[in-house]
């Protein structure tokens, strides 16, 4: 379709070109002309694009157009730049890590301590405490599968109560504390890795609650403990196996019905993470870096 759409422009380019000349016009550069047409076309894919993700709800009328630009397409959006900015690390923990962050597959984030500033992950709560976290999640929740501060139960980690909480939905989230050492040398065969990486995602929804509740209590084999929430320690090492599975969340909104995970990533990721600051009850900031990543399974009835 997008080459018939292509064609079609560069053949209309084409006859106005000839009408021209006939006129007694100056004929434009084939450079010109085919630039116009590139550009046109660009716009007519951008615009069918946007109108393919608009119906996927589906979107009909004009009332749901707008219900879904104001109040479904924000609760999903990437953070913006000036709300990165003033989610930045300290300048002397940028320092200490500048170095390790010029690799790919790395960075650094700060959370906030979940105080209730995204309550019902509909709106930020509008209180000085909440002031400036304004991004999806209020800036308590990261997701390392979409790269930014995400609503709660689309993320992969979220700060609460001085615990790493790793409790989306329809997700395992397995987290070990390795203790402190160097996140450099952290790979998938390090010590304490082998119950992360031997894992073997379920695929039905009793499997799933079954492990889930499993996660709840922690896991402890080879002197570790393997859970879905650990409390936070500075200078520790942390791994998180996050796996999100594929499948259908649908909410409502506006009137409205949609499937949530329309608008993730579903991955099955393996993180490691160092705390190299701590503010209880107030913040955290980790540097981290991305080791294993794939498809993540369908989760079934």
């Amino acid at each position: 379709m997008k080459k018939l759409i292509f064609l079609s422009i560069i053949l209309l380019g084409l006859v106005a070109v000839s009408y021209s000349q006939v006129r007694g016009r100056p004929e434009p550069t084939p450079i010109s002309r085919t630039q116009k047409a590139i550009n046109r076309a660009n716009d007519l894919n951008r615009r069918s694009e946007q109108l393919r993700n608009t119906e996927k709800f589906p979107v009909r009328t004009n009332e749901e157009r707008r219900i879904y630009q104001q109040k479904i397409k924000p609760l999903y959006r990437k953070a913006t730049k000036d709300e990165r900015r003033f989610m930045y690390p300290s300048d002397n923990d940028l320092a200490n890590y500048s170095g390790y962050l010029k690799s790919k597959r790395k960075g650094i984030i700060k959370l906030v301590a979940d105080v209730g500033c995204a309550k019902n992950s509909k709106i930020v709560v509008a209180s000085p405490k909440c002031e400036g976290y304004t991004m999806p999640g209020a800036g308590s929740a990261y997701s390392f599968r979409f790269g930014s501060y995400r609503i709660h139960h689309l993320s992969d980690i979220n700060l609460k109560n001085n615990t790493f909480q790793a409790l989306g939905v329809l997700t395992h989230g397995i987290l070990v504390n390795l203790g402190d050492v160097p996140i450099e040398g952290v790979n998938l065969k390090s010590n304490g890795m082998k119950y992360v990486t031997k894992f073997k995602p379920v695929r039905n929804m009793a499997g799933a609650a079954k492990f889930a509740n499993k996660l709840t209590k922690g896991v402890k084999e080879g002197g570790f403990l393997y859970a879905s929430v650990l409390p936070v320690k500075p200078n520790s090492t942390y791994v998180l196996r996050s796996v999100a599975y594929r499948g259908i969340v649908e909410r409502k909104i506006g009137g409205i019905l949609f499937n949530e995970f329309d608008f993730d990533k579903r991955k099955d990721m393996i993180i490691a993470f160092r705390v190299v600051s701590f503010s209880p009850d107030k913040d955290a900031t980790i540097v981290w870096k991305r080791l294993k990543s794939k498809g993540s399974p369908r989760i079934k009835n």
